[in-house]
């Protein structure tokens, strides 16, 4: 692969990481704003998009199973690339 071509390919790489931090960022500025109105209380959608959002998964079994819950915790793939 020639210089030019990896400089452009890295370039590429470097663009939708920089989106991916975008919309990360937008998303928190909102969920600062919301969180600074100690009046405003999350509904059940939002509360589910921001977990998700962070990569964070509950499993709950029957009572019965042992261990009764998992977490996972999978940030998003931008996290890895910085």
């Amino acid at each position: 692969m020639c210089e030019l071509a990896y400089d452009k390919q890295a370039h590429e790489e470097w663009k939708r990481i920089q989106e991916k931090l975008d919309r990360i960022h937008e998303k928190c500025a909102v969920w600062r704003e919301k969180l600074s109105d100690f009046n405003h209380e999350f509904s059940y959608e939002e509360k589910r998009e921001a977990v998700s959002f962070l990569g964070i998964k509950a499993i709950v079994w029957k009572k019965g199973h042992n261990p009764n819950f998992e977490i996972q915790c999978n940030p998003p793939n931008v996290a890895s690339l910085l």
